[in-house]
C-alpha cells in the first residue's frame, strides 16, 4: 500500500496582506479526525483497508514585518494501528489563498454563476493554472524532491462577504514520476466564533480526497472540531462551526 502526500507549497507574502483573506488565517488548533480507504484497480469494490486516527491539529500564521507563511503540524492522539498520515493534505486551511494576489495571476479565473450553497448565495469562480505562470500552489513531496502540482477547480464565494465557504479542487494531469494518475479534493469552510473575543474565522470543517496512484485508490476523509483560538498571550476555547 502507497499513500499520497500532497501539500500546498510554504511561501511568504511580501507586502500589505489583503485583511478579508488573510482575517481567516489564525493561529489555531483543532482536533483532527482523519479516516482512509485503499482500493485495489478494480475500483470501490476492491476493499484493500484502511485506518482512522485522531490528531492534535495546529496551524500557525508567522509573520516576519509585511511577510507571512502558515505553518501545520499533526500529533497523533489516538490511533488503532500504525498511521501513515501525519504530511497527509497539508495546506487545507489556505487553499483559498488560490484567490491571494500573489497567487491569482498563476490561474486564468471566470465567474460562472449565481448560486446557493447550504442556503447561502454564492458566486462560483473556476480556475485553471496557467501555462505560461510556474505552479507555486501545491506539489508532491519524496524524500527526494518535490514535483509542481497544477490544479483547477471551482469556489464558491459568498456574496457579500467574500470568503470561500467550498472548494472543489483537482489535478490537471498525471505526475509520471510518482504514478499519480488523479487527485481529486473537496474541502467545506465553516465559520467559527470565537465569544470572548467577538469574533467569527471561517476555517475547514471538513475535506475528502480521491487520489488514483500506480496500483491503488486512496480516498481521505478529514474532519476537524474542537477549535481553539490561540496568541502569544492567550488560549481560548470555543464553540462549534456553525
Amino acid at each position: 500500500m502507497r499513500l499520497l502526500a500532497i501539500s500546498i507549497r510554504s511561501w511568504h507574502r511580501q507586502g500589505p496582506a489583503p485583511p478579508r483573506l488573510v482575517e481567516n488565517l489564525q493561529n489555531f488548533t483543532a482536533r483532527e479526525q482523519v479516516d482512509y480507504r485503499t482500493f485495489g484497480a478494480g475500483g470501490f469494490g476492491d476493499n484493500r483497508g484502511g485506518g482512522s486516527a485522531s490528531f492534535d491539529y495546529t496551524a500557525t500564521l508567522a509573520r516576519r514585518g509585511s511577510s507571512f507563511s502558515v505553518k501545520e503540524s499533526r500529533r497523533v492522539t489516538q490511533a488503532a494501528m500504525e498511521f501513515p498520515l501525519e504530511n497527509q493534505d497539508i495546506g487545507l486551511p489556505e487553499m483559498a489563498l488560490i484567490f491571494h494576489p500573489d497567487l491569482r495571476p498563476d490561474y486564468d479565473m471566470k465567474c460562472e454563476a449565481a448560486t446557493n450553497w447550504e442556503g447561502r448565495a454564492a458566486w462560483i469562480v473556476s480556475f485553471r493554472q496557467r501555462k505560461d505562470h510556474p505552479d507555486h500552489t501545491a506539489a508532491i513531496y519524496t524524500n527526494q524532491r518535490s514535483y509542481p502540482v497544477p490544479l483547477r477547480g471551482r469556489a464558491w464565494i459568498a456574496q457579500g462577504s467574500g470568503v470561500v465557504i467550498h472548494m472543489e479542487i483537482a489535478m490537471m494531469h498525471e505526475i509520471p514520476a510518482v504514478a499519480v494518475r488523479e487527485w481529486y479534493l473537496s474541502i467545506d469552510y465553516a465559520s467559527v466564533r470565537f465569544r470572548s473575543k467577538d469574533v467569527v474565522v471561517w476555517l475547514p470543517q471538513s475535506a475528502d480526497t480521491y487520489a488514483a496512484l500506480d496500483i491503488d485508490r486512496v480516498v481521505v476523509s478529514h474532519t476537524f472540531s474542537d477549535f481553539l483560538l490561540f496568541s502569544v498571550q492567550t488560549t481560548e476555547q470555543i464553540s462549534q462551526p456553525h
